[in-house]
């Protein structure tokens, strides 16, 4: 039988960031997965105010992330697609 490690929230606080496997994402691809992970375009106020952006600041960010999922891809997933609209891509 294998045992694993429970983590508790203050173990995931005292990690180091770096080992993150996303610590060396760019900023406007790691908002998007944000945006993504929360339900798309129904977050985009609460996001931009944690994130300090304007709407518009926002939206490119994630037409930026778009373009770079749709060009290493050739497509956007369904999610993906709905944010990007959003977006103005």
């Amino acid at each position: 039988m294998s045992e694993f490690k429970h983590f508790t929230l203050d173990d995931l606080r005292q990690a180091d960031a770096l080992s993150h496997p996303a610590h060396d994402f760019p900023r406007f691809f790691l908002i998007f997965l944000t945006m993504l992970d929360n339900g798309g375009p129904i977050a985009a106020d609460e996001i931009a105010r944690v994130y300090e952006l304007e709407m518009d600041n926002l939206k490119a960010y994630c037409r930026q992330a778009a373009e770079l999922l749709n060009s290493e891809r050739g497509f956007l997933h369904a999610n993906e697609k709905v944010l990007a609209d959003w977006a103005g891509y």
